[in-house]
């Protein structure tokens, strides 16, 4: 994108001079939401009496909302990472919203540092005076809308965005205002209040609905934004463990936690359950988009997950390097594993078995020369056509990886194997690092970096993967699969296999090499299905 003309603030000096310069904005360009991010910025300078910069931002407060609003709504249809259209659409409206809201809270600032003793409460540094809070919700109110969006646009959200949102909660908390309905042209919810402002974007973190789909998260937005008024919440500076009959934890970071308060809420789900899924309202799920099955079950996630039971952690740090992260299905039968390989040629006698062989696949011929000729184990052949990707943190289990490669797009649902060792089995040359499974629950858009750079939330699959080449009646020749032995020799019933849909039923024989001999089995059960493969479940035969 080239440069940006400059933009022309000059003739702005109070709220009837921002009103005609707003009208004569373009209604639509590139250049709207930079000029409107301009504006929050001129306006939050000091040269701007507390007063006449709050009317100003709430002439333009309409359009910043609806410029974001269009900027934003559209990228949860976008497929992550972003391509440059909509990393620049991303980046334009999270730094108007984020301007907006440093601008409003630089006014309450302001407004609080003058000395009016009217103004003043019975609670030290608190305020009794709408006017003076109003700033403030509204900066709250434009964190809110950029915490929601972001969410909703598969964005990775910042620690620090999270730290904002409890200052400013605690700030509220000392005013006579928490459950005031506001005044709001342009409302997020209904009703309008600082609590409500505070809590809804919290439950959807909860919820964590970016790895629902479209429908699910219309639904949990829905009932977020209808009881986000009714919870109550607490910012303690406390480290380690934190008990809380009344509702989830959530850490938000350097020892501060968030404890809520949601018994009304959740009686509030509860009572409502057996009306939602009972048999006369099929027609009113068939609006909503989702099954009975599946509301259910979403309906069992924000019962755990807005309840005592949910505890909102992160474990951040690198206790891993060394990561390789490879995504989909297998692919051994295409790099030369075994002499069950189709596409595997002799070697013409006299020459060099390592040398680059032209015209063949490039990763076939890659991998045999980084390898050698030695013996190739599966793991480390399967690896060597991955990627490498960096360990963020781990939320409530969930690992997060970093990674920079454009294909294959991680798509939630997806496979993912990685290998991964800790610094001292690394320096210490301990056993090779052991390969593991994950199903990719979603992709986040990284907005600090490059178009490329995103985050991988992986829910890792218990047990011990294994890459094979699996045979059965529906197909010619060795399929890429992967087989999961459970972590415990013998347990019966628990492994799994991992294969391209459509090609085997339940009861169906299949066989597959595992180490030096042939074993067979029955498929016993479908586990679940994802983008391009089956689980299924295995009966291993002696």
């Amino acid at each position: 994108m080239g440069s940006r003309a400059p933009i022309d603030l000059s003739a702005i000096h109070d709220a009837a001079h921002c009103n005609a310069w707003v009208r004569a904005l373009p209604t639509v360009g590139v250049e709207r939401a930079p000029s409107l991010t301009a504006l929050c910025r001129h306006v939050a300078d000091a040269r701007f009496a507390p007063d006449s910069a709050f009317e100003i931002l709430e002439v333009a407060r309409g359009p910043i909302l609806a410029e974001a609003e269009q900027l934003l709504g559209p990228l949860g249809q976008a497929r992550v990472p972003f391509a440059i259209e909509p990393l620049a659409r991303m980046r334009d409206g999270l730094e108007l919203l984020e301007a907006a809201h440093r601008a409003y809270r630089a006014v309450y600032t302001r407004m609080i540092e003058k000395d009016d003793l009217d103004t003043r409460s019975i609670i030290p540094g608190a305020t009794n005076a709408l006017r003076v809070v109003m700033p403030l919700a509204r900066a709250l109110d434009a964190l809110a809308r950029r915490l929601v969006l972001s969410m909703q646009a598969h964005v990775a959200l910042d620690k620090q965005d999270w730290r904002e949102l409890a200052v400013l909660g605690r700030h509220l908390r000392e005013t006579t205002f928490m459950d005031v309905a506001l005044l709001d042209a342009t409302p997020l919810l209904r009703p309008v209040t600082a609590r409500a402002l505070f809590i809804y974007p919290v439950l959807l973190h909860l919820a964590r609905v970016e790895e629902l789909s479209s429908a699910e998260a219309r639904i949990v937005e829905r009932l977020a934004r209808r009881w986000a008024s009714r919870v109550g919440f607490r910012i303690v500076n406390v480290r380690g463990a934190t008990d809380n009959p009344h509702g989830p934890v959530v850490r938000i970071g350097d020892g501060e936690t968030l404890l809520l308060d949601t018994h009304r809420l959740v009686s509030s789900l509860g009572s409502h359950r057996d009306d939602w899924l009972s048999p006369s309202k099929r027609a009113g799920r068939a609006v909503l988009g989702v099954e009975i099955e599946a509301l259910r079950t979403l309906l069992d996630r924000l019962e755990s997950r807005w309840s005592a039971r949910a505890r909102r952690s992160r474990v951040v740090g690198a206790p891993y390097e060394r990561i390789r992260l490879r995504l989909g299905l297998p692919a051994h039968r295409r790099i030369g594993l075994g002499q069950s390989d189709p596409v595997r040629e002799p070697i013409p006698e006299g020459r060099d078995p390592a040398a680059y062989d032209y015209g063949r696949w490039e990763q076939n011929t890659i991998v045999r020369m980084a390898l050698g000729n030695d013996p190739v184990d599966p793991v480390a052949a399967l690896m060597a056509d991955g990627e490498q990707a960096r360990w963020i943190h781990v939320v409530d289990g969930m690992l997060v990886f970093e990674r920079a490669a454009m294909t294959p797009p991680g798509r939630a649902g997806g496979l993912a194997v990685f290998t991964a060792q800790a610094a001292g089995e690394v320096s210490g040359g301990g056993d090779p690092p052991r390969l593991m499974l994950g199903r990719i629950l979603c992709a986040l858009q990284v907005p600090a970096f490059d178009a490329s750079v995103h985050r991988l939330r992986i829910e890792p699959i218990p047990g011990r993967v294994r890459p094979v080449g699996l045979r059965c009646d529906a197909a010619v020749g060795p399929l890429d699969a992967y087989v999961l032995f459970p972590d415990t020799p013998g347990a019966a019933g628990s492994t799994g296999l991992f294969l391209p849909a459509g090609l085997v039923g339940v009861g169906d024989a299949v066989s597959f090499d595992d180490l030096d001999e042939t074993r067979t089995a029955r498929v016993t059960r479908f586990v679940a299905h994802g983008p391009g493969y089956d689980w299924v479940g295995l009966d291993l035969r002696t």
